[in-house]
């Protein structure tokens, strides 16, 4: 939050600028209800849960990529016949 707050209105001394706890007395902060931290922590939960989900599944194609990709270009597999070679590479 401070980093989107215009803190040189706060800051005192010429030569080494500074801010001091008796400046910030001056400064306002919006916090939110439990509700709503409760709220937003369950939101990113979820995020969370997506982004775990997300990695697994790029590993999982960047594996059979690392698979299918020698063998296609070494022409071991075929383009024509992508379902059987996809069965095989899979198990």
């Amino acid at each position: 939050m401070l980093q989107h707050l215009d803190m040189t209105k706060y800051a005192t001394g010429s030569a080494q600028p500074q801010i001091t706890i008796q400046n910030l007395d001056n400064c306002s902060l919006w916090l939110p209800t439990e509700e709503i931290m409760l709220a937003f922590g369950e939101f990113l939960e979820g995020l969370h849960s997506k982004i775990a989900f997300n990695n697994k599944q790029s590993h999982t194609l960047a594996a059979l990529r690392d698979t299918l990709l020698p063998k296609l270009i070494s022409g071991e597999l075929r383009v024509d016949t992508p379902c059987e070679a996809l069965k095989e590479a899979v198990g």
